[in-house]
């Protein structure tokens, strides 16, 4: 099962951009998803993929044409946080809260219910469990937050399960879809910038081998005149435009080999009664962030 999905953020939603750090600080920032929606929607088509886009909730109330486009073509929406921040930098309150709020604008927005969350930056580790049931309070029954590589903003390396699966909570449960083909555990190398790096020919390889696949893209990634980013260094502004100019090209060509399917097409296809449970409680005392 190779799945993709799509993380509906503009160029500026980077952990670590100002952007991140208050609500109101991008409203003055060139606005450029459009430039690359058309073609996303376009591919996806073209493979008779319908998937889930996951969406900061900012670009729900300041482009809701967008999000129009994307339900009218036969897509679902999920959470991607509210002004995409850093969720262990805000206290629980304010992100239970934010997380809410969320919800609320892209529900309200679309005309449709949210079926899925996508921490921002796949952020989620034992500290942040608590998050899950927050989810099944807001009836929300899927999460893709789960990164089992090293990564910039920490991830699971040493996460149990590299396959859709089941998290227990003491409220329910949670289908969990993590993000699992990690190049000698420390690159997730199935969308954004290492997708863009590698050679097409070791990415097909690399997406072939295993059973279960979860991939993720960006509108930035294929932006062939992205913005630099005035507060990054010269080699994470390099890395953020390296590939931009052949990477619509290549996802076509990767599409077309690796055939995945959108996510609510492969969440009708797990037999959930068969798959591996995993306690919240038993995360916590097993496994730790690195």
């Amino acid at each position: 099962m190779k799945i993709i999905t799509i993380d509906l953020e503009e160029w500026y939603h980077q952990l670590g951009y100002p952007s991140e750090n208050k609500y109101e600080n991008s409203r003055h920032l060139e606005k450029r998803i459009h430039l690359s929606l058309d073609y996303i929607l376009e591919t996806l088509d073209e493979h008779n993929i319908k998937t889930c886009f996951f969406t900061v909730a900012q670009i729900a109330q300041q482009q809701p044409k967008l999000i129009k486009k994307i339900i009218t073509n036969g897509h679902r929406l999920g959470l991607h946080g509210l002004y995409h921040y850093h969720p262990e930098k805000i206290k629980r309150k304010q992100l239970t809260e934010n997380i809410r709020t969320a919800k609320n604008i892209i529900e309200d927005t679309s005309g449709t219910k949210i079926i899925a969350n996508r921490n921002p930056g796949f952020i989620m580790n034992p500290d942040l469990l608590w998050i899950m049931d927050i989810l099944l309070d807001l009836k929300i029954r899927i999460d893709c937050s789960i990164c089992t590589a090293k990564t910039s903003h920490g991830g699971w390396y040493k996460y149990p399960v590299r396959k859709a699966h089941l998290i227990k909570t003491k409220h329910g449960n949670i289908k969990e879809f993590p993000l699992n083909n990690c190049f000698f555990n420390s690159i997730a190398n199935t969308g954004g910038g290492y997708f863009r790096l590698l050679p097409l020919k070791l990415l097909k390889h690399l997406s072939k081998k295993p059973n279960y696949l979860m991939s993720y893209f960006h509108p930035r990634d294929f932006d062939q005149r992205l913005p630099i980013y005035s507060n990054f260094s010269i080699l994470r502004n390099f890395r953020m435009q390296y590939g931009l100019q052949g990477n619509r090209k290549k996802l076509q060509d990767w599409v077309k080999y690796v055939k995945p399917i959108g996510l609510m097409e492969a969440n009708e296809q797990i037999d959930w009664s068969k798959q591996v449970s995993i306690s919240t409680d038993s995360l916590i005392k097993k496994t730790t962030t690195k």
